[in-house]
């Protein structure tokens, strides 16, 4: 074999087997690509219609009112457009939309004035076989009518699928005589804005946009493209974009289906100018939750925004129970503000009682915003960057860090329990070598968990001079220590829950009431949650109980005369 000197590129005869492939032959398809060729033939309006033949065969036929097509046989050339230079240019069409149809029978009607009226009727197997079609004379006297013969699977869905295409179709569209809804695609954005032949839509929502959100609008035909979007912080605000291409010759639709957008450099500045069209949106408004490197963002992109708005949420203990969340308690502003971290939540509840106390602190606990970090009044806010505890147990010491307890000591009441929390000035780089503030505060109770949450291996140290009850306390264990398992195989929430406070009621009441009460308690309880309901009503039980042997006795009630 001899090798050729030169090659090019080239279409095969064989693609022609294949044309039934190009699209999925979906009804939406199929109106989409019909509708945006009626647009460019410059129609006014589109009916579409619904007929039922004598043969029970049901058709589908669209109709417009546009300049016709002159040539009939560039319908039926793969590849090949038959739109002036002007619109080639502006809008790239292929010469492949008709091919939607294939596999279809479909007969078309056209007018111009240079040819007048033609038919001409494909059958279903012609598409792919190559062979000829005849076109005969029609008595159409203007635009352009195209009849196919309806697969059973549009039967149900067409209605839809017409409201679907004509929605942000720039023409009007009738289905079975009667107009179809139209909307602009960028209704109920709060800005809008003219970017080289786009007009680019920005919305103000609470939750960022799906993937899966048709975001661009490409004269009726929508397509699903993740776009830019920005979220502020702890202001449940999300600003998103749509984009209206009424003129963009540089986006280009993938073809044949124009479902997707070319990733090319003309996509990617769309991107840029969707991102400089939020921050525009964003500068209207009285203030904004950006966070730093947003805000530097739009800094970079010729947007000027003040700082964020200088409020942060009001600091309150987080449970172990990640569910629950961290409790909201307001939101701190324009007052004097400590910033509080991120710490377990046996820290966090056991210190709460002073960090929450702003007579004592001289300002309000907040929430710690790692994004915040670089504006000037967040840094500028003093912040707790240590927290530990400490006791007295029999004249020694007792130290409490995230860690360790030194020396090791076992549950149960100690003397002078503290906080010991230290404040630096700012996290301004300036504030280096100021004065750090080790602030104590009185403590009632402190929690450490030291296996993974467990009830029975964790640390309890009781301030002798407490005046927590037992409620109180098995509230805080479980504010502390209750972590329930996501396993399968596990009991409900609730169920694990109840034994948890059961376990916690009874731990409680031993280590403030004593060993008695705990156990009394514990029998309360068990008769309340077990035996009571056996009860009768109008009587009572009493119950005595000695080693093995056990005495019941079951009285009527006397009753009382009023």
């Amino acid at each position: 074999m001899t090798l050729p000197t030169t090659i090019r590129t080239q279409v095969s005869q064989d693609a022609l087997t294949k044309v039934t492939r190009l699209f999925n032959g979906t009804a939406d398809d199929v109106l989409n690509e019909l509708l945006q060729n009626a647009r460019r033939a410059g129609a006014t309006r589109v009916d579409i219609e619904t007929l039922q033949m004598m043969d029970g065969q049901r058709v589908l036929k669209l109709r417009d009112d546009g300049r016709g097509i002159g040539d009939p046989s560039v319908l039926l050339t793969l590849g090949q457009s038959g739109w002036d230079d002007n619109l080639r240019r502006r809008e790239d069409p292929a010469g492949m939309g008709v091919f939607s149809l294939a596999g279809k029978r479909v007969q078309v009607q056209s007018f111009t004035p240079e040819t007048g009226g033609w038919r001409i009727v494909v059958p279903a197997k012609a598409w792919e076989s190559g062979s000829a079609i005849s076109v005969e004379v029609s008595t159409i006297d203007h635009g352009t009518e195209i009849a196919i013969d309806m697969p059973e699977a549009w039967a149900e869905g067409i209605a839809a699928a017409a409201e679907r295409a004509a929605l942000h179709y720039p023409l009007p569209v009738a289905f079975d005589g009667a107009l179809l809804a139209r909307s602009d695609f960028l209704a109920d954005a709060v800005y809008i804005e003219a970017w080289n032949g786009c007009r680019i839509g920005v919305f103000k929502g609470r939750s960022s946009p799906h993937s899966s959100d048709r975001r661009v609008n490409f004269h009726g035909l929508t397509v699903m493209r993740s776009m830019p979007h920005v979220a502020e912080i702890g202001a449940a605000n999300c600003w998103t974009v749509r984009v209206d291409i009424v003129d963009a010759p540089g986006l280009e639709l993938v073809l044949p289906a124009r479902k997707e957008l070319v990733s090319n450099e003309a996509l990617a500045a769309l991107d840029v100018a969707c991102r400089r069209a939020i921050y525009r949106a964003i500068a209207r408004q009285a203030e904004h939750r950006l966070s730093f490197n947003h805000w530097g963002e739009a800094r970079d992109l010729g947007v000027s925004l003040p700082e964020a708005a200088p409020w942060l949420d009001a600091w309150s203990p987080s449970s172990a129970d990640y569910r629950q969340g961290r409790p909201g308690d307001g939101i701190a502003r324009d007052e004097p503000m400590l910033i509080v971290p991120d710490e377990e939540a046996d820290v966090e509840q056991s210190a709460a009682p002073a960090l929450v106390d702003r007579e004592v602190l001289g300002a309000r606990a907040v929430c710690e915003e790692p994004a915040f970090r670089g504006y000037g009044w967040y840094d500028a806010l003093p912040r707790v960057v240590a927290l530990r505890f400490s006791f007295e147990r029999d004249g020694v010491a007792v130290l409490v860090d995230r860690e360790t307890v030194e020396p090791q000591v076992d549950t149960g009441k100690v003397s002078r329990l503290r906080l010991e929390a230290t404040i630096v000035p700012s996290d301004l780089p300036e504030a280096e070598g100021q004065d750090v503030r080790v602030y104590h505060a009185p403590l009632d109770v402190l929690v450490r968990s030291t296996d993974c949450y467990s009830i029975d291996d964790a640390l309890i140290f009781i301030d002798k001079t407490a005046s927590i009850d037992p409620d109180g306390l098995a509230n805080l264990l479980e504010a502390c220590l209750f972590d329930p398992s996501d396993d399968r195989d596990c009991d409900s929430w609730y169920t694990q829950r109840a034994r948890f406070l059961q376990d916690a009621r009874f731990l409680a009441t031993h280590l403030l009431l004593g060993e008695a009460a705990a156990l009394r308690d514990q029998i309360i309880g068990a008769l309340a949650e077990d035996i009571a309901w056996l009860v009768p009503p109008g009587q009572s039980l009493t119950a005595t109980i000695t080693g093995r042997d056990i005495n019941v006795k079951i009285v009527a009630v006397p009753q009382t005369t009023g």
